[in-house]
């Protein structure tokens, strides 16, 4: 595909191997699964090899905006286009076994970072809150909390290394 590519930029060039020189081998692609979010509030899934899609997931929570694989490769979470919606997908069953929303009322909850426990039994948020007010939003700091999976509620606080409050980590 890249000598085909390579020959339609450049004129002149056959793409063909010079007289003598040996054929590259046939690249293809590996043996993996490929798992690619959509616009279309999907997960599309690709087989590496064929290099054809062999199957999808709809999201219940929207387009995803990001997805997280858990340390042991069982589950993905999903963070939503709009921040705020996180749903948790069996990869092998290829089903949603859970979702939650952090926002209540007026008070905006927007997740900039997850992190999935070993025992996928906690997440680590890192998120900042959004309050509508009459007249304007009041922007909350930056902040790192432990969230249960199975209460759905947030177990504890999570101090900044050092007081150093930062915008986003990793």
């Amino acid at each position: 595909a890249t000598a085909a590519v390579v020959a339609t930029l450049m004129p002149g060039v056959s793409g063909q191997p010079a007289r003598g020189a040996k054929p590259s081998p046939q690249l293809s692609g590996g043996n993996g699964t490929l798992y690619i979010r959509t616009s279309k509030g999907e997960i599309e899934i690709y087989d590496e090899a064929t290099e054809k899609m062999v199957d999808k997931i709809a999201l219940k929570t929207g387009i995803p905006r990001s997805l997280t694989p858990s340390p042991d490769r069982t589950r993905f979470y999903a963070l939503n286009s709009r921040f705020e919606e996180v749903e948790i997908i069996d990869i092998a069953t290829r089903k949603t076994i859970d979702s939650f929303k952090l926002t209540v009322g007026s008070k905006h909850v927007r997740v900039n970072n997850l992190q999935p426990d070993p025992n996928n039994k906690f997440l680590i948020l890192m998120y900042r809150t959004a309050t509508k007010l009459v007249d304007r939003w009041e922007i909350g700091p930056p902040t790192i909390q432990q969230y249960d999976l199975a209460t759905h509620q947030f177990t504890r606080t999570i101090p900044w290394p050092k007081g150093d409050e930062r915008e986003s980590v990793n």
